[in-house]
C-alpha cells in the first residue's frame, strides 16, 4: 500500500513543529489507502501516475477522479497527543504542514492497541481551475469532533480546527466568494511570470485576483528559457499555457498530464535554473555544440580534400614516376648506409687503444672517400630525374601555332598535337568517328603529360627532400652506432697518458685532457654535419632550374633555408641528444678517470723529491746517517715504480701510467749516484782533516813553556782539545762508517783514500799519548804559575791607586787652571787607564785557565769613575764657554733663541747631576757661569723675537733711557752692557704688541693673497653661446661679507696703529667690489629678464626706441665682459675705469625703459575697463527696455 501526504487547510508562521517531526519521524500522522482518497475532480485534466505523484505529491489532489465518499482512519494518540504535549496550536500546526499534502492516521502498533475506524464522508466538490476556486460546499466530521472532545476540555485553536473540518465556524455553512478572473485594473499591473510571483507572494490570499494566465515569453529560438514568462488575457492563452495563484504554479499542456507546482519550487527551480545557465558549461553548451559540429564537418571537408590532392598528385599512383620514384627510393637507401665515420672494430684492431689524433685521421680518411661516394649516388639521381624530365617533356610537348590547322583547333578549344606523316595517312584511313576518338584519346594523353609536365618540379623537389632525408638519418645513426660502440663493444678506446704536470708541482694530469678528447668528439660530429651538408642537392642544379621559375623565389628559398641538412641536425633532439650522451659519458668515464689517478697522487712525492733535490749535493758535506736515509728513500721509490700498474681501462679511456715511471725512474736513479759521489767525496775529505787536526794538536801538546804567557796558553790550547777530543773521536767513528756504507753500496774508492784511511788510524792513536803527557806536564807547573800572576796583579792595583790620588789634587780640582791644559793632562790618564784595563782583562783570564781566584778591580773602577767625572766637568766648561761667547758676540735677531734655551737648560741639568758625586770649586764654577745664563734666558726669549722691528728697538732704548742707531744690530753683549735685562717688564710689552702686529699683517697678506687669485667666472647663455654672463658669484659674495668683517676686527685691534692705512684701503676696496657687483648683478638680471619681453613682435612694434635702447645696452654689455675676460681678477674686473658709472648708466635705462612699458600696460588695462564700463551699461539700458 503507498502513502501519500495530505495538505493542511492553513498555513503556519511557525515550523518548530515541522522540524522536530521531521528528526523524530512522526510526521507521518495518518495513513490513508490510496483507492479509498476522497478525490476531487478538475476538469479537462488527466490522472497523474503514481510515479508522479511520489514526486510531487502535490498533483493528487488537482488530477484527482470524480469525489466518492471516502473512509479515513485515524488514531487519537497518534494525532492530538503530540500536538498537545508540545503545547502547540493547532492553527500553528495547519500553517507549519501548509506543503504536506495527505493527513496520514496509523496504527499504534507499539502499545497493541487497536484504534478503532470510524468513516466520515466529504459531499462532493469539485473544483476548477477556469472558475478560480472551490465551489460552495459542507464539511462534517462530527465523528472526529466528538473523539477529540471526549478527553479533555480543548484549547481555542483546537476547536477551530475542528470547526474548520466539520464545517460548524459560528454557521454551519458558508459559502466560498468567486473570484473573478477578469478583474483588467489588477490584471494589467501584472507583466512577466516575477511580477506575478511578486505579487501573490506579498497579497497571499486576501486579493480580489485569485490567479492569472501566463504564457510563454517568446524566445530567439536558440535560448532557451522555460520559467520566463507573460500574463496574458484568458482569450490570449496559447494552446500550452500556465495559471497562477497564491498556491502555486499549473501548467497545461495539450495531450500531456497537467503539471502543478507550488510558488516556493518554482521561484526555487527558477533561481537553479538560471544560476546553472550562469555556468559556463550550461552557458556556452549551445554555441560549443555548434561549432564542434562546425569543426569536425570543416575537418572533414578538409580530409576529404586533401585526400582528393593526394589522389590526383601521388606520384606512386602514376605510371609514369612510379619506375623512378622506386630508382630514388634505392639510391636514398644507399645514401642512408654510406658510412662517414669509421668504427673499428676490435677483432680488426691490433692495437688496445687509438689517440685522439690518430682517431681523427681515420675519420678524415673515411668521409673523404664517403664524399666521392655521395657524390656518385647524386649523380645517379639527376641522371634518372634528367631522363624523366626528357619523357614527359617530349610527350607534353606543343606543335608549331603557326600552321592554320592549329590555330583552328586551338580556337575550338582543342589542344593541337604533332603529327607525322604516317599518322596523316592512317588518319585517312580510317572512319571519322574512330579518327575522332583517337583525336579525343590523343588529347586526353596530351592534357595527362601536361599535367604530368607541370609535377616535375615537386617530383625534384620529393626527389632533394628524400635524399635530405636520408642524410639526416645517416649522421643520426652514425652517431647513435658510435655511442654505441664506445658504450657496449669498446673497440674504440681513446689512449690517455698520465703525466706530471710541467709546472714542478708535481700534480699528476691526463694527456690528452678531457677538454681535448671532447673537442675532437664535437669536432667528429661537426665535421659529419660538414660532410652531409657538402653533398649536391638537387635542386641547385642548372639543369632543374627550368622547373621552379613559376615558383615564388622568396618560399622556395625559404624551403630550401629550412631543409638545410646542417640546420636541420643542429635543430634536431636526437642528433643533439646522441652528442650530449656521448660528451657525458666522456665526462663520466674521466671522473672515474680522475678517480684512478688518485692511486697516484704518492709518486707526487717522489717527483717533487727529485724536483727539490740540490743539484750541488756531492759538493756539500752530510753524516752517515743522512746518507743512509737518503739512500732508503730512493730504494723506496724505486721499489714503488717497479711495483707499478702501467695500463687500466676506464669506459672509454685507455689509461697508460707508463710515462710516470719513465719520468722518475731516471731522477731516482740519478739520485742515488749523486748520493754514492757524496759519499766517496766526504769520506775522502773527512779523513784528510782529520788527519790535519791530529797532527796539529799533536804539535802543540808536545810543548813545554816556561814563561807566563806561554804556559797560559798551553793551558788555554789543553782545555779546548780536551773539549775536542771527543768530537774528534766521532769524527774518526764517522769516517770509518762511512767507508763501510761506501762498501755496502759499492761505491769505488781510490787508493789514496784507503792510504789516508790507514794514517788516520794512526795518527788517532799517537793523540791519545801524547794528551796523557800534556796532562801531566800541566799539573807539575801550575803552582809555580799561579804565584808569578799574584805579584803582577798587586802590581798593576797600586799603579791605579796612585792615579786616582793624581785625580783628586790641583789642577784638576782648582777652578781658575786652563781648562785646555787640564783636558790635555786628562786625556794623558785616560790612555794609561786604557792599558791598565787591558792588563786586567788579560790577568783575569790567565787567573781562570791557573784555577786561580779572580778578584774584583775596585782601584780599577775608582779610578775610571774619577777620571770620567773630571773629564765630564772640565769638558762641559770648555763646551758651555765657547757657545757663551758665540751668543754673546752674534747678532741676536739671526739667533735661534730655542736653540739657545734648549743648551742652557741641558747644562743646568747636567751641573746639577755632577754635583751630587760631591761639590769642589770646579762643578760650582759650572754651576754659577749656567745659572747667570738661566735667569736672563727671559728676556733673552723675549728680545730674540723675530717679530720686533726697528721701531720696537727704538721703543725699547727710548724705555730704557738710551738712543739707537738706525738699522744697527745688537748682540747679546752689547745689550748687557746697558743693562737690558732690567728692562723685563718693558721689553715683554714691546714684544707682545710685535707679535700680535706681526699676526694682524699676516692676516692682512692673506686677505690680499686670496683677492690676488680670485677670478670671475662666467658662462655662455643656452640660447646665445656668444653672449657671457656672471656664473657662480656666491663664493664672492662670501667672501667679501667674512673678509670686511675681519678687516673691521682688525681696526678696532690697539694693535693696528702700524697698518691701520692699509687696513683701510681694503675695507675701500672691498666695498667698491660689493657696490660693483650689486650693480653688476642687478643689470645682469634686468638684462635676461627684459630679453624675453622686448623681442616680443608687439612690444617690438610698439616701444621701438626702448628696443634700440636695450639692444645698445646689451652690446655694450657683451663688450664689457669680453674685456673683463681678458683678466679676470675680481680685484682687476672691478677697478676698471668707468665701470660702475656703466652699470649706474645700464640700470637707470632699465628703469625707463620698465616704466614706459609699465605704463603703456596700465593704458591699455584702462582701455579695457572702459570698454568693459560701457558694455555694462549697454546692457543695463537693454534690461530696462
Amino acid at each position: 500500500m503507498e502513502e501519500v501526504m495530505l495538505p493542511p487547510l492553513e498555513s503556519r508562521k511557525e515550523r518548530t513543529l515541522a522540524k522536530s517531526l521531521d528528526n523524530q519521524a512522526t510526521h507521518d500522522l495518518f495513513i490513508l489507502n490510496k483507492e479509498e482518497i476522497y478525490e476531487y475532480d478538475i476538469k479537462d485534466m488527466k490522472m497523474t501516475s503514481s510515479r508522479e505523484v511520489r514526486h510531487n505529491p502535490n498533483l493528487a489532489q488537482a488530477n484527482a477522479p470524480p469525489p466518492k465518499k471516502t473512509k479515513v482512519t485515524f488514531s487519537r494518540e497518534d494525532f492530538i497527543d503530540p500536538i498537545i504535549s508540545e503545547g502547540i496550536s493547532v492553527e500553528d500546526w495547519m500553517k507549519e504542514n501548509e506543503n504536506l499534502y495527505d493527513l496520514k492516521f496509523k496504527r499504534d502498533e507499539k502499545r497493541g492497541k487497536k484504534i478503532q475506524k470510524r468513516p466520515f464522508t466529504r459531499p462532493e466538490s469539485q473544483s476548477s481551475l477556469d472558475s478560480g476556486g472551490m465551489r460552495e460546499g459542507t464539511t462534517k466530521l462530527p465523528v472526529l469532533k466528538d473523539v477529540f472532545l471526549k478527553e479533555k476540555p480543548p484549547s481555542k485553536q483546537l476547536v477551530h480546527y475542528l470547526d474548520i473540518l466539520s464545517g460548524e465556524k459560528q454557521s454551519n455553512t458558508k459559502k466560498i466568494q468567486k473570484v473573478a478572473p477578469d478583474d483588467e485594473e489588477e490584471i494589467s499591473k501584472l507583466k512577466t511570470g516575477d511580477d506575478a510571483v511578486a505579487f501573490f507572494s506579498k497579497a497571499g490570499k486576501s486579493t480580489a485576483v485569485k490567479f492569472v494566465y501566463l504564457n510563454r515569453a517568446d524566445s530567439n529560438g536558440v535560448d532557451y528559457r522555460p520559467y520566463d514568462l507573460v500574463v496574458v488575457p484568458k482569450s490570449d492563452t496559447n494552446p500550452e499555457y500556465f495559471t497562477m495563484s497564491s498556491t502555486g504554479v499549473v501548467h497545461i499542456c495539450p495531450g500531456q498530464p497537467t503539471e502543478y507546482m507550488s510558488l516556493s519550487e518554482w521561484m526555487k527551480e527558477s533561481t537553479m535554473f538560471n544560476v546553472l545557465r550562469r555556468i559556463r558549461f550550461f552557458k556556452y553548451y549551445l554555441v560549443h555544440k555548434c561549432f564542434r559540429l562546425w569543426y569536425q564537418n570543416a575537418r572533414y571537408l578538409k580530409y576529404s580534400k586533401k585526400r582528393l590532392d593526394l589522389a590526383k598528385n601521388f606520384f606512386l599512383a602514376k605510371k609514369t614516376f612510379s619506375s623512378s620514384i622506386m630508382k630514388i627510393h634505392k639510391l636514398s637507401y644507399d645514401l642512408q648506409y654510406t658510412p662517414i665515420m669509421d668504427l673499428r672494430e676490435k677483432e680488426n684492431s691490433s692495437e688496445p687503444s687509438v689517440t685522439i689524433e690518430q682517431f681523427h685521421e681515420a675519420q678524415k680518411e673515411l668521409r673523404s672517400k664517403s664524399s666521392k661516394t655521395f657524390d656518385e649516388i647524386i649523380e645517379k639521381m639527376e641522371e634518372i630525374l634528367v631522363q624523366l624530365c626528357e619523357d614527359v617533356t617530349s610527350r607534353s610537348r606543343v606543335p608549331d601555332m603557326n600552321a592554320s590547322e592549329n590555330i583552328e583547333a586551338y580556337l575550338s578549344g582543342k589542344i593541337p598535337t604533332i603529327e607525322t606523316e604516317d599518322d596523316f595517312s592512317a588518319k585517312k584511313s580510317k572512319s571519322m568517328v574512330e579518327a575522332q576518338e583517337e583525336e579525343e584519346k590523343r588529347q586526353r594523353a596530351l592534357k595527362k603529360a601536361r599535367e604530368e609536365a607541370d609535377m616535375l618540379g615537386n617530383f625534384i623537389r620529393v626527389s632533394d627532400y628524400m635524399a635530405v632525408e636520408s642524410l639526416v638519418t645517416l649522421s643520426k645513426k652514425i652517431l647513435d652506432k658510435f655511442k654505441v660502440t664506445l658504450q657496449e663493444t669498446k673497440s674504440i678506446l681513446f689512449l690517455v697518458n698520465l703525466l706530471f704536470k710541467q709546472d714542478g708541482s708535481g700534480d699528476i694530469v691526463f694527456e690528452p685532457s678531457e677538454g681535448s678528447i671532447m673537442h675532437v668528439l664535437q669536432s667528429n660530429s661537426d665535421e659529419i654535419v660538414t660532410t652531409v651538408s657538402q653533398v649536391p642537392r638537387l635542386l641547385y642544379m642548372r639543369k632543374f632550374k627550368v622547373y621552379f621559375d613559376n615558383m615564388d623565389k622568396f618560399k622556395m628559398d625559404e624551403h630550401l633555408r629550412q631543409l638545410h641538412v646542417g640546420k636541420v641536425l643542429q635543430r634536431d633532439e636526437v642528433f643533439n641528444s646522441i652528442k650530449s650522451q656521448i660528451e657525458m659519458m666522456l665526462h663520466n668515464d674521466f671522473l672515474k678517470a680522475l678517480e684512478y689517478g688518485k692511486d697516484f697522487e704518492g709518486l707526487k712525492y717522489w717527483y717533487k723529491f727529485g724536483k727539490d733535490w740540490d743539484e750541488k749535493y756531492a759538493e756539500k758535506r752530510h753524516t752517515v746517517q743522512e746518507f743512509t736515509d737518503k739512500i732508503k728513500h730512493v730504494n723506496d721509490a724505486l721499489l714503488e715504480l717497479k711495483r707499478m700498474n702501467f695500463v687500466q681501462e676506464k669506459g672509454i679511456l685507455f689509461i697508460d701510467s707508463k710515462q710516470l715511471r719513465n719520468t722518475l725512474q731516471p731522477i731516482m736513479e740519478n739520485i742515488y749516484e749523486q748520493i754514492k759521489l757524496s759519499i766517496s767525496i766526504t769520506s775522502r775529505e773527512m779523513c784528510l782533516e782529520l788527519n790535519k787536526k791530529f797532527v796539529e794538536r799533536v804539535r802543540i801538546m808536545k810543548e813545554e813553556p816556561t814563561k807566563l804567557k806561554d804556559f797560559a796558553k798551553f793551558i788555554d790550547n789543553h782545555n779546548k782539545i780536551r773539549k775536542e777530543t771527543r768530537q774528534l773521536m766521532i769524527a774518526a767513528d764517522e769516517v770509518e762508517k762511512m767507508n763501510e756504507l761506501a762498501a755496502k753500496n759499492k761505491v769505488e774508492m781510490e787508493r789514496a783514500d784507503q792510504v789516508a784511511l790507514e794514517s788516520l788510524k794512526e795518527i788517532k792513536d799517537e793523540f791519545l799519548q801524547v794528551f796523557k803527557k800534556a796532562e801531566l806536564y800541566k799539573e807539575n807547573n801550575m803552582s809555580s804559575k799561579k804565584a808569578e800572576l799574584e805579584e803582577n796583579v798587586q802590581k798593576v792595583s797600586d799603579d791605579l791607586l796612585d792615579m786616582m790620588t793624581v785625580l783628586r789634587n790641583p789642577p784638576f780640582v782648582t777652578a781658575d787652571a786652563d781648562p785646555v791644559d787640564v783636558l790635555e793632562k786628562l786625556s794623558r790618564l785616560g790612555e794609561e787607564i786604557a792599558q791598565f784595563k787591558e792588563k786586567t782583562e788579560i790577568y783575569k783570564e790567565y787567573q781562570v785557565l791557573l784555577e786561580a781566584p779572580v778578584k774584583e778591580w775596585t782601584n780599577l773602577t775608582g779610578a775610571e769613575t774619577q777620571f770620567n767625572i773630571r773629564s765630564q766637568i772640565w769638558k762641559s766648561i770648555d763646551e758651555f764657554s765657547k757657545k757663551s761667547e758665540v751668543w754673546d758676540t752674534t747678532d741676536i735677531q739671526k739667533q735661534e733663541i730655542s736653540e739657545i734655551e734648549q743648551e742652557v737648560e741641558k747644562y743646568y741639568q747636567l751641573a746639577n747631576e755632577l754635583s751630587r758625586f760631591g761639590e769642589d770649586d770646579v762643578i760650582r764654577l759650572l754651576k754659577k757661569t749656567v745659572q747667570v745664563w738661566k735667569d736672563n734666558l727671559p728676556v733673552i726669549l723675549l728680545i730674540g723675537n723675530k717679530d720686533l722691528k726697528p721701531h720696537h728697538w727704538e721703543q725699547i732704548f727710548k724705555g730704557m733711557g738710551k738712543e739707537s742707531a738706525k738699522g744697527a744690530s745688537y748682540t747679546l753683549r752689547q745689550l748687557s752692557t746697558l743693562g737690558i735685562f732690567m728692562y723685563k717688564d718693558l721689553i715683554s710689552e714691546v714684544s707682545t704688541a710685535a707679535s700680535a702686529e706681526a699676526a694682524l699683517y699676516k692676516k692682512l697678506e692673506y686677505i690680499a693673497q686670496v683677492w690676488r687669485e680670485t677670478d670671475l667666472d662666467f658662462k655662455a647663455l643656452p640660447h646665445r653661446k656668444d653672449f657671457y654672463i656672471l656664473n657662480q658669484t656666491e663664493p664672492i659674495q662670501r667672501l667679501l661679507d667674512t673678509h670686511k668683517s675681519e678687516l673691521k676686527e682688525m681696526l678696532e685691534s690697539k694693535y693696528v696703529t702700524i697698518i691701520r692705512t692699509r687696513v683701510e684701503d681694503w675695507i675701500k676696496k672691498l666695498d667698491n667690489v660689493s657696490i660693483i657687483f650689486h650693480e653688476w648683478l642687478s643689470c645682469q638680471r634686468r638684462l635676461l629678464s627684459l630679453e624675453y619681453i622686448l623681442t616680443s613682435d608687439l612690444i617690438k612694434k610698439e616701444h621701438p626706441e626702448d628696443v634700440a635702447r636695450y639692444i645698445s645696452i646689451s652690446s655694450e654689455f657683451k663688450d664689457l665682459i669680453s674685456k673683463t675676460s681678458l683678466n679676470r681678477n675680481v680685484l682687476v674686473a672691478t677697478h676698471e675705469e668707468g665701470i660702475l658709472d656703466s652699470f649706474g648708466r645700464w640700470n637707470m635705462a632699465f628703469d625707463e625703459i620698465e616704466s614706459n612699458i609699465k605704463s603703456a600696460e596700465e593704458g591699455d588695462d584702462l582701455i579695457e575697463s572702459e570698454e568693459d564700463d560701457d558694455g555694462e551699461e549697454d546692457d543695463l539700458e537693454d534690461n530696462d527696455e
